[in-house]
């Protein structure tokens, strides 16, 4: 997948992107910043593959593959 592509779905998901960051210069990787409904969340671009960040009740964090989430 590449950036437009990512962008595309994630826009498609009702979510407004306002921020991208590329994170790595060897590898094609972004930072994607998103609201929806006046939260916001956080995606990843690496490899081809979209990933989004999920918090949990603890307070802590984790990546998991948009596909997953699905």
């Amino acid at each position: 997948m590449k950036l437009d592509e990512a962008l595309q779905l994630i826009k498609g998901l009702g979510y407004t992107v306002w921020k991208t960051k590329r994170i790595s210069r060897l590898r094609k990787s972004y930072l994607i910043r998103a609201i929806n409904s006046d939260k916001e969340y956080r995606f990843m671009l690496d490899r081809g593959k979209l990933y989004k960040k999920i918090p949990l009740k603890s307070g802590g964090e984790f990546w998991a593959e948009l596909e997953e989430i699905r």
